[in-house]
């Protein structure tokens, strides 16, 4: 017996109510959700209107989608960028909330400091990041959007711009496209979560990226464009964090010894390289109140601020540092802790076991490193100017991050996609890159990335 029109009518309709009571119903309780993560926190938002502001963040994320698309079509990767930002949208607005209960809204005050009433624009200082943030998290709330979470998501599309930056230098390296490498940089767990916070780690992030993209450039084709990159990500990076500068800076003497490089482009790796040795001493007195000369109060200081950061429940007991014995013997350990630690199980959270999970996955890549790799990978001199910067900032941060674990892995967000890029490399086939020279091989990167 056939339904009549009239019957049909009512039974659709009566379907679709259905579905928008439900969705209404499954919106509401991730309000109600949403009201409870936001404010049963340590450091609510100021904001009183808790869901206004929530839903203005959704809104900015579609806002910023259509951007993406936008610049994905101009650069014929769209597909890649709009599923990377999808999945930075969920968690800023979806995982990121259940971090907020756990450890409170805007942990760092970043924006709670850029509302208060009276906050005045200081302009920026270098090494003051603390400062900084504050100030440009108050230029976002000035310019674009008073939402946190609007504010939140423009920090993730900055980290989007940085891991395609980095990817950009891959394909410059490899001399071809390999979408996987970006979706393997795009999507690590770690990228994802620190790269979308409002905070120091997106903006060092991007300045690393601009850096390493503005190297690789450099160093295969030698346009004064790139050499604009090197400058802003360095710039980038010592406004947020001013002992980035000497570690990006000393490796580039790496590149100016390569023969393969042309005389202007050795000069300029060399002299970059020197200013960073340079600055180096400048550095530390900045950061610790201590001239570089004075060995022995340098240490001590170290050692003292290194305990004043075993807090949480992610630490370790960072050991007597009493001499360059002690600090040489330390450093494999304190390395290898900053870059492959926590392991799964260290730390009793959800936040840690994921957390070690891409370690072991890390891990993974590094046993297939020490069985593939051969002396002659260590021929090419990017090869191993990527090696200095990541082990020269694993030297460094295992000083002020290896007593505490959850620190570690937020901070090595600002080289993750170069240590991931290194150990696929090292770790590859060698039958996938046999075919061809050296010559075609960067020159298709070039045309690749639209260089002419």
């Amino acid at each position: 017996m056939r339904t009549s029109a009239p019957a049909m009518g009512l039974v659709v309709v009566g379907g679709l109510l259905a579905v928008v009571l439900l969705a209404l119903g499954v919106v509401g309780s991730w309000l109600d959700w949403v009201v409870v993560s936001q404010t049963n926190s340590m450091q609510p938002l100021p904001s009183a209107d808790v869901v206004e502001d929530y839903l203005t963040g959704v809104f900015w994320a579609a806002l910023l989608a259509v951007a993406v698309g936008i610049w994905g079509r101009r650069v014929q990767f769209r597909g890649p960028l709009l599923v990377a930002w999808s999945v930075k949208v969920f968690a800023a607005l979806g995982f990121m909330l259940f971090y907020d209960y756990t450890y409170g809204v805007d942990v760092d005050g970043y924006y709670g400091h850029a509302v208060l009433r009276g906050f005045a624009f200081e302009g920026f200082e270098i090494g003051k990041g603390t400062e900084n943030l504050r100030t440009l998290t108050w230029l976002h709330l000035q310019a674009l959007s008073g939402s946190y979470h609007a504010t939140r998501l423009t920090f993730a599309l900055i980290g989007l711009v940085a891991v395609y930056l980095m990817y950009r230098a891959g394909v410059m390296f490899l001399g071809r496209e390999d979408r996987r490498l970006f979706y393997v940089l795009a999507l690590s767990p770690s990228v994802v979560f620190w790269s979308s916070i409002v905070g120091k780690d997106p903006i060092t992030f991007f300045g690393v990226s601009a850096y390493v993209f503005g190297v690789v450039g450099w160093d295969r084709a030698a346009r004064a464009r790139y050499l604009l990159w090197i400058a802003l990500g360095i710039t980038v990076a010592v406004f947020v964090r001013a002992w980035l500068g000497p570690i990006l800076l000393l490796p580039l003497a790496v590149l100016g010894a390569g023969r393969r490089a042309g005389i202007m482009r050795r000069a300029v790796f060399v002299s970059l390289g020197i200013a960073g040795a340079a600055a180096a001493p400048i550095v530390i007195e900045m950061t610790i109140g201590i001239e570089a000369v004075r060995y022995d109060e340098v240490l001590a200081t170290t050692n003292t601020l290194a305990r004043s950061l075993e807090v949480g429940g992610s630490t370790l007991e960072m050991p007597e540092l009493s001499g360059a014995g002690d600090v040489i013997a330390f450093a494999p350990l304190g390395v290898f802790t900053v870059l492959f630690r926590p392991l799964p199980g260290e730390i009793p959270s959800a936040f840690g076991l994921m957390a070690g999970l891409e370690n072991a996955f890390l891990l993974l890549l590094l046993l297939r490193v020490v069985w593939r790799t051969r002396l002659r990978d260590l021929k090419d001199p990017l090869v191993v100017w990527g090696l200095a910067v990541v082990l020269g900032w694993a030297f460094f941060y295992s000083f002020s991050t290896y007593q505490n674990l959850g620190t570690a892995v937020r901070h090595r967000v600002e080289i993750y996609p170069l240590l991931v890029g290194l150990l696929l490399y090292l770790g590859r086939r060698r039958e996938d890159t046999a075919r061809g020279g050296s010559g075609k091989r960067w020159r298709a990167g070039m045309v690749a990335t639209g260089s002419r």
